[in-house]
């Protein structure tokens, strides 16, 4: 497939906080095609005092924006962030459609708006699949993984929703950043919606010898969210890669614990 990039070949990619879960996975889908690829590093601690963790999060953050709109010579921006930027799962939102709107945040709005109006942004809910280095904790599937010892604490720290698996959401940043037609735009990596009681299931099916995975919580709560954009990030999937759909839930899972 022939595809023309808004970046040649050959340019240089800054990837923040490069040692992450789905940054990792972004570094390796650019290094692929031959772009150079320069990294900083983000706190994976997930420690529970927010103030050494957010405030200089936000500032770097901010900080590449203006720093963005200054330099004619940065091309493109993709910003990525999660979906609970845009919605949080409880039982009194149970049903109801999701849309490309606008974030809740009015400091990311207004810095959006003024700053990059040609910037796309990406929102990924909980991400499975392959973990690329033994010391990149692996976020959300990281604690998927740890079911397979028997700690259930994922159970009660990720309310279910929404699947999606890495390579898919770093896929979908990487052509908000190459693809030419992609501007302004919120692209939407929802995979597929599960619960725990599924993945429990799958998990079983894929390691049947396995006596330690715990039983999945009673009474979960489903997420009846319509997504609606989510058809936009699979178009431009098979668009740019060739890829007919999302990755599947079990697809991801088994590349996770491959090995493991």
């Amino acid at each position: 497939m022939s595809i023309e990039y808004a970046l040649s070949r050959g340019s240089r990619v800054l990837v923040t906080g490069a040692n992450g879960y789905i940054a990792s996975h972004v570094v390796d889908q650019l290094l692929g095609p031959g772009y150079i690829v320069r990294g900083t590093a983000s706190d994976l601690s997930f420690g529970t005092d927010p103030n050494p963790v957010i405030p200089w999060v936000v500032h770097a953050t901010l900080n590449i924006l203006v720093t963005t709109s200054r330099k004619p010579s940065i091309k493109r921006v993709v910003l990525t962030s999660s979906s609970s930027s845009t919605y949080s799962l409880t039982s009194e939102l149970n049903r109801r459609e999701l849309y490309a709107g606008q974030p809740k945040t009015d400091l990311v709005r207004r810095v959006l708006v003024q700053l990059l109006r040609t910037m796309p942004d990406t929102w990924n809910d909980a991400a499975v699949g392959k973990i690329l280095h033994q010391e990149i904790p692996g976020s959300t599937m990281g604690w998927v993984r740890k079911l397979l010892q028997g700690d259930a604490t994922a159970f009660s720290r990720f309310p279910e929703q929404w699947y999606v698996d890495v390579e898919d959401t770093a896929r979908l940043c990487v052509l908000g950043l190459l693809d030419p037609i992609v501007k302004s735009e919120r692209i939407f990596a929802f995979g597929e919606q599960t619960k725990w009681t599924n993945t429990v299931k799958m998990l079983r099916e894929l390691r049947p010898e396995n006596t330690l995975i715990p039983n999945a919580p009673e009474h979960e709560i489903r997420d009846r969210t319509n997504v609606i954009p989510r058809a936009r990030a699979r178009d431009l999937l098979e668009a740019f890669y060739g890829q007919s759909d999302f990755t599947s839930v079990k697809d991801s899972l088994e590349k996770c614990i491959e090995g493991y």
